[in-house]
């Protein structure tokens, strides 16, 4: 026993040819396994050569750091294993299956594959790694067998690896290729061919909402016939039931919430903000956070974005720490919020920024042109203006240049014309990028009415939507030329020597160069004479005299005038409707009319007083309604009945 720890001992000098970890490892756990069955007098006789119990622990430290270091400067998984299995109690046994581990998974990692990754994990099953390692092989497994992206390789891995959770992502692209179309036939036939998908729910709710194009009673009872199957009648039997009822928001002390039209609370007051329920949802906050609700007040989409918008065709805008995406009115991401600019869908796609770059992606969320541009902005018929290289362009839904960048700034002014800036000049370009008419217009108005109003070295001419001009008759610039000198009714009003007048379409006048001012009007408009408004005819005929301070027309119908004392309404005729003795007047739709007095804000049909002039503020609330604040609680004008709609005091806590 003594022998075997002086052996090793001395085959853990390196200093002698002796040297052997491997004899030295040999001997000291004979020394060790023997050292108990050894007397006490002997044991206390070799003592003073560290022939104790605490010596042989030292020595066997000492043997168990040799092989360590051996296994460190070999420095592989198998070194490192190799380690692990000689001396597993070993005080460096936990730093090397760390070092085994790491060097083993970072090999893996270098060859990314799901084999590498299986094989590791069949190896290393109690790695600390395990768990990234899993998740990184089944999104190999994944993509690996679904590179191509068909339907029949998504498939085809949900029936070869059944207990892969990424089953659920494999559905998910079998739902967007099959339900591709965003149609109720597309919706249709992934239920009745995949009813076992996870996503099934999902086509169901996209089925219901697909086949609403109009959202009425008659297409809800449509729906319900035709597909008897729908797994939620109770929620189609109650929008059934509150197809017809109106929800406005409601405000009261306590916060915001929603009231029908009988002023009954129908959703409580505990919102920080409420909106216009628009299919059926609406964006509200809470804690700081904005969510979405039904009119169940049912959460539909969590309180977690900073800020969502008004949903289109089922989509909205959503913005998380400081940054933006786009969610499907279930609440799932199309894409998820990593983009610093976004615009929004119109022809089919929408533009979006992630870095210095620009692209734009469809309403599926799939990138259908590259982030290359260095600004970019929405489609409308078709084209698209981008900015690249400090060069503006338009290019088409497939990413192709309608007009190649040459130009700081263009527009769009015809099917083949656009207009481009050059020195703070405009002229016109082909969709080559060449000019065709050199940079010489000081302004240039937008087509309207087949003509497009121009100042070229301070003359007002008319060019057609060929960039020709077709009109110029020496007609001098004044304010707001490019909205009030269009033609209406075949008229335009025009200048000459300071003077206003009217031309027609083909530049001749029709109505005297004689007035100090015009107003814009259809068969009657306002003029100016001594510094006064009246009113007068397509022919030039006064209809009302010129007594009035200022005069603006909202129709032929009526006419908001201004005196000294204050502003009024006027018939066409120059009746007056309402008296001159109010701060304003605005003109809300057909005969209706918002005044404010000192008192505070009302409304009028024609002469007649809906609301009395006693609110805070009144502003519309879509096309059916006024609505109207005062002292920190709403109510609401219902234009076509005149019924002023107050919340309930008892339904308000």
């Amino acid at each position: 026993q003594v022998s075997a720890f002086g052996l090793a001992s001395l085959y853990t000098r390196d200093n002698n040819v002796f040297f052997s970890r491997d004899s030295a490892y040999r001997y000291i756990n004979i020394a060790k396994s023997t050292f108990g069955q050894v007397k006490a007098s002997k044991r206390k006789k070799y003592a003073k050569y560290g022939w104790t119990e605490a010596g042989i622990d030292s020595l066997e430290r000492v043997i168990t750091q040799l092989f360590y270091t051996e296994a460190q400067r070999i420095n592989t998984p198998a070194s490192y294993s190799a380690y692990l299995r000689t001396h597993p109690n070993s005080i460096y046994s936990k730093r090397a299956l760390e070092l085994r581990d790491s060097l083993a998974f970072f090999q893996v990692v270098m060859k990314n594959t799901s084999t590498a990754y299986q094989e590791f994990l069949g190896e290393y099953p109690s790695s600390a790694y395990k768990s990234i390692a899993e998740d990184n092989f089944y999104e190999l497994q994944f993509s690996e067998r679904t590179l191509n992206g068909t339907l029949a390789s998504y498939l085809e891995f949900i029936e070869l690896n059944p207990s892969s959770p990424l089953i659920p992502s494999a559905e998910k692209k079998i739902f967007d290729i099959v339900t591709e179309a965003n149609t109720s036939d597309a919706f249709d036939v992934f239920i009745r061919t995949y009813p076992k998908s996870s996503m099934v729910d999902s086509a169901w709710r996209q089925l219901y909402q697909s086949s609403l194009d109009t959202l009425n009673l008659l297409t809800l009872k449509r729906f319900k016939n035709k597909y008897p199957n729908y797994p939620f009648q109770k929620e189609l039997l109650r929008d059934m039931e509150f197809i017809d009822s109106v929800f406005l928001p409601a405000k009261g002390t306590e916060g915001f919430g929603y009231m029908n039209t009988d002023g009954n609370i129908m959703i409580p007051l505990i919102y920080e903000q409420v909106s216009q329920f628009k299919e059926g949802l609406s964006v509200v906050s809470k804690d700081g956070k904005f969510g979405v609700i039904d009119q169940y007040n049912h959460t539909r989409i969590p309180f977690k974005y900073d800020a969502i918008s008004d949903f289109v065709n089922g989509r909205a805008i959503v913005e998380m720490n400081g940054m933006l995406g786009m969610i499907h009115r279930n609440g799932s991401f199309i894409l998820e919020c990593e983009f610093e600019d976004m615009g929004v869908v119109s022809n089919g796609l929408i533009y979006a920024k992630k870095g210095e770059k620009f692209g734009y992606y469809d309403e599926k969320g799939f990138l259908r042109i590259a982030m290359k541009y260095d600004d970019a902005y929405d489609f409308s018929n078709g084209v698209a203006k981008v900015e690249v290289n400090g060069l503006q362009a338009f290019i088409d839904i497939y990413g192709g240049y309608v007009v190649p960048p040459a130009f700081e700034e263009i527009r769009l002014f015809s099917d083949s014309l656009y207009v481009y800036e050059s020195d703070g000049l405009y002229g016109f370009i082909n969709r080559f990028g060449k000019a065709v008419i050199e940079a010489q217009y000081t302004e240039m108005g937008e087509p309207r009415n087949g003509f497009v109003i121009a100042l070229l070295d301070s003359e007002v001419v008319y060019l057609n939507t060929a960039a020709q001009v077709v009109i110029q008759n020496d007609f001098e610039e004044f304010p707001n030329f490019l909205s009030k000198a269009e033609f209406m009714n075949d008229e335009a009003i025009a200048m000459k020597k300071g003077l206003y007048g009217k031309i027609d379409k083909k530049g001749r006048e029709v109505l005297k160069f004689q007035y100090e001012n015009l107003g814009t009007g259809s068969y009657i408009f306002p003029f100016a004479k001594n510094n006064l408004w009246g009113v007068m005819n397509e022919s030039g005929k006064v209809i009302i005299q010129p007594i009035y301070e200022e005069l603006t027309m909202p129709n032929d119908q009526f006419i908001i005038a201004q005196t000294e004392t204050g502003e009024g309404v006027l018939s066409g005729t120059g009746t007056v409707i309402l008296p001159m003795n109010f701060r304003n007047i605005e003109h809300f739709t057909n005969d209706v009319f918002i005044g404010e007095t000192d008192a505070g804000s009302g409304v009028f049909r024609k002469d007649v007083l809906l609301v009395r002039p006693e609110y805070d503020s009144v502003e519309p609330f879509g096309k059916d309604y006024l609505l109207l604040s005062k002292e920190n609680q709403w109510s609401y004008l219902e234009l076509s009945t005149g019924k002023l709609i107050e919340m309930n005091s008892d339904t308000g806590e």
